[in-house]
């Protein structure tokens, strides 16, 4: 561990698996949370009765189709957004960052719009009853509803200071990393 102050990032020194390690591994945790989360929705849901769950289990591969598209998007805006910092040219990060904020809600318009438009056919496709459909689609909207309050969650948290120095710190390393590597 650096001493306080001092110019080298944590990132560029030690071992790499245990950097691999501590960075990756609480986002496994965290995924594999969210993940649980299916499971004791099944129990609840199948309390309801065996149209509700199947209702649900048809919504739920669109549904990790959809977050899956958005994901890639939020990856590809992270990209040019750190290739930026990594360069320290903090007013460009800046820029493509809010670019990429205006570019994920507009793909998330469309994307949404699009779902609305063919959802009927898709759970067709899938082979839902008749009967399913209308309970399907409102799960979808039900599902739909969280979405946006945790993007309004997100956001919240995205405004915090603390969200400002976790960027700043980055922004910090990355510098530091770029220099580290134009000197070696």
């Amino acid at each position: 561990m650096n001493a306080p102050g001092s110019a080298i990032p944590r990132l560029v020194t030690g071992s790499i698996p245990g950097h691999l390690l501590s960075q990756t591994l609480p986002a496994i945790i965290g995924v594999a949370a969210i993940m649980s989360i299916g499971i004791v929705d099944a129990y609840f849901i199948g309390q309801l009765g065996s149209e509700a769950l199947a209702a649900v289990s048809f919504i739920f591969p669109v549904a990790v189709a959809s977050t899956s598209l958005g994901v890639g998007v939020m990856v590809g805006i992270n990209s040019v957004v750190a290739r930026a910092l990594g360069e320290g040219d903090f007013a460009r990060a800046a820029r493509r960052a809010n670019l990429g904020i205006v570019f994920a809600l507009g793909c998330g318009v469309v994307m949404g719009l699009a779902l609305w438009a063919v959802i009927d056919p898709i759970f067709a496709a899938m082979n839902a009853q008749p009967a399913l459909m209308p309970l399907s689609r409102r799960t979808g909207e039900v599902a739909a509803s969280m979405d946006e309050a945790n993007a309004g969650a997100a956001g919240a948290a995205a405004a915090s200071d603390e969200f400002a120095l976790s960027i700043n710190e980055i922004s910090r390393q990355a510098a530091s990393s770029s220099e580290l590597a134009r000197l070696a």
